[in-house]
Order: C-alpha cells, then sequence, then structure tokens
C-alpha cells in the first residue's frame, strides 16, 4: 500500500504446539502475509528454560522452535506486546530468555524497559515512509511493575504518548487491562483511551478480558476495549471466551479505516467465523449488541453489577485449579483477596444485582 499502511492485529496469543502444527495456522499465515505489520499480545513467555514456575492458576510458557517458525513464516513486521500478567509466569530468568528469543529472531516487542523511562519501551517502525511508534502498558495483576521494567498503565503512559507522537507518524498503544469475562469496559476505561487520544494516540488495542468489548471511533482515532482471545483457552465455563475479533486497519494519510474479523476458538485453536453458521454467527452478533449498549450507557452500576456475577463465578474456578495443583499457604492467600478492596466491591455490587434483579437483559439493547 504506497504511502499507506496496513496493519492485522489480534490479542491474546499462546503460540502453542497444536496450533502451530494445525491447518488453520497455515491459513492465517496466508492472511498475515497480506499486511505491512503483525501485532498481537505474547501471553506467553518463550523460553526453552526451566525458569521459576510462580504459584497461580494458569502458567503459560511457549518453545523457541515455534517463535522461530512464525517468523520464518510470516514476511509481514511481527510488533509484539510484552507488558501482560503472563510475561513473569516462569520469574525473571524466562522474561529476560524471551526478550532475547525475541530479539534474535528480529521480532519487535513493546512493553518494557529497563529503567520504565519516558523514552525508553517504544518500539518505532518504518514502513511505506511512514513512522509508527508502538507502545504496550497494563494494569499490573499479579506483577510487581517497578521490579519487572514492564509498562504501567499510570499517568506517565500519557507523556510516553506524547512523546512518540512527536518522533512517529503514528502511534499504536496495547493496553493489557479490564475485568476478566466482562463484556464491557470500565468508564475509568473510556476515560483513560480518550485521553491517551488527546495525547497522539491514532490506535488503542485492548486485551487481557478474554472477551469481546466494544470499539469506538473517537477524534478520528480507533479505540479497542478488548480483542478477545485469539489462540488461547477458552474458559468451559464461559462461552463468550469462545469469541474474539481480529482488526484489519489501514492507515493512509490521515484517515483510519478498519475491518473486523469474527473469530471463533475451538479446542485452542481459532477459525474465521462463518456467517453461514446462524447458531455461533447468532451468538457473535449477540455479543456486538452487547458491547454496544455497554459503551452507549457508559455506567459504573452497569458494569459493576454485571461483572461481579463472572468475577465469583471465575474465582471460584481458579481457586479450585490452584487447590488441585496443590499450591502452597492457599488459605492465607483466600483470606487477602476476601478482603481485598477488589472483592468487598465486587461483593457489594454482587448483592445489589441480586436484591434489585439487575443483570444483563437482552430486551434492553436497541
Amino acid at each position: 500500500m504506497k504511502n499507506g499502511v496496513k496493519i492485522i492485529s489480534f490479542g491474546d496469543f499462546l503460540l502453542e504446539d497444536k496450533f502451530v502444527h494445525s491447518y488453520e495456522y497455515k491459513k492465517f499465515i496466508k492472511l498475515f502475509n497480506e499486511y505491512d505489520i503483525v501485532t498481537f499480545n505474547l501471553e506467553t513467555t518463550v523460553s526453552d528454560l526451566a525458569g521459576k514456575k510462580q504459584d497461580k492458576s494458569f502458567n503459560f510458557k511457549t518453545g523457541l522452535k515455534n517463535l522461530c517458525t512464525l517468523k520464518s513464516d510470516v514476511s509481514a513486521k511481527l510488533v509484539c506486546n510484552i507488558a501482560n500478567n503472563h510475561i513473569m509466569d516462569y520469574g525473571e530468568e524466562c522474561l529476560n530468555d524471551t526478550i532475547k528469543n525475541l530479539k534474535e529472531n528480529s521480532i519487535l516487542y513493546t512493553g518494557y524497559s529497563k529503567n520504565l523511562k519516558i523514552k525508553e519501551g517504544i518500539t518505532f517502525i518504518d514502513v511505506n515512509n511512514k513512522r509508527l511508534a508502538f507502545i504496550g502498558a497494563f494494569n499490573g495483576f499479579n506483577v510487581t511493575l517497578d521490579k519487572s521494567g514492564l509498562t504501567p498503565i499510570n499517568d506517565s503512559i500519557y507523556d510516553k504518548v506524547k512523546y512518540a507522537k512527536k518522533n512517529a507518524d503514528y502511534v499504536v498503544v496495547h493496553l493489557h487491562w479490564g475485568e476478566e469475562l466482562s463484556l464491557s469496559q470500565t468508564p475509568k476505561q473510556v476515560k483513560i483511551a480518550h485521553k491517551l487520544v488527546d495525547f497522539g494516540a491514532d490506535i488503542i488495542l485492548g486485551h487481557h478480558p478474554h472477551v469481546i468489548q466494544a470499539n469506538e471511533i473517537y477524534k478520528n482515532s480507533l479505540i479497542i476495549y478488548s480483542m478477545g482471545n485469539f489462540q488461547l483457552r477458552a474458559d468451559e465455563h464461559d462461552k463468550n471466551t469462545r469469541y474474539a475479533n481480529m482488526f484489519e486497519i489501514e492507515i493512509y494519510n490521515q484517515d483510519i479505516n478498519y475491518n473486523v474479523i469474527p473469530i471463533y476458538i475451538d479446542d485452542n485453536i481459532p477459525t474465521i467465523l462463518n456467517e453461514n453458521d446462524k447458531e455461533k454467527y447468532g451468538r457473535y452478533k449477540y455479543i456486538e449488541k452487547y458491547n454496544k449498549y455497554y459503551l452507549k450507557k457508559n455506567s459504573w452500576m452497569l458494569f459493576y453489577c454485571n461483572a461481579s456475577r463472572k468475577f465469583f463465578k471465575d474465582s471460584l474456578n481458579s481457586w479450585d485449579i490452584r487447590k488441585r495443583k496443590g499450591e502452597k499457604n492457599l488459605k492465607y492467600k483466600k483470606v487477602r483477596w476476601f478482603i481485598s478492596k477488589h472483592t468487598l466491591i465486587m461483593s457489594f455490587f454482587f448483592l445489589i444485582s441480586i436484591l434489585f434483579n439487575i443483570k444483563e437483559k437482552e430486551y434492553e439493547i436497541e
């Protein structure tokens, strides 16, 4: 695309053996090679080292050979976000090894810098006479950010975007944020996203909730609150995690055009959703309607009342997994979780939602 840039983006990517050796992988590779840039959230460490496995429900690690395969198969520039809650699943040793492996395979990454200075942790790419800046950041779930070197979502992110905009034509921001399994972003996320655009962000790519959330155009910039999963194990307790979005994005002059590619995930393998599959596509459109409804309402009450139900269901499942894994000091950790600010807020709104029967109602959606 002369004087323009074609990007394809998607959410959480584990790069597992099963997918790399699948027929669907070959189909996606063919698609990726139609673009200038392929960008995604790398939801795993990439290392052949043992590392120090962290105490948590899910620990993700893939082998170096899968990264090498991806690099050799894709002709487009690969850019991944590593500021997320799984890049430290096997400790600092595997984080550093992941970064080394990305560098050695010429795969660009963002979301990390040793000292978290404003000018660092930004990846600049030149494509078709245009310069793009990629920034990654996340909320800090299960990771001590000041020790890890991962970029946090705080007030410094605005200055980072402002600096990037002065040195690039376009700024793309990956944000690992939001409430897991919630179809709604929070009013705070909307506020942050809009402020990032005001400081110079052209595209915001959200991930972490494992489900699709709304997207919008704000001041000619594209904001995607959550793309959902891509190649990641769908939650057997929540069928919404089987649905995701890929975004085809074309930047030409100051115009940003995009197209959404619906994805369905079956047994950890993503496929492009066929509109002729009425049951699955019908569910996808149902999710899409809720996304638009929640964005339009932009209500803390509606968010918490609906998210709290998912929160406790997901939390109980998570604690059960950790118990079966034989995690130490689990009773103490449960107490800390139960008295945490987030859990107490969720408990309050869960009771409100039960008392006043506030829940998702299809007839409310227009």
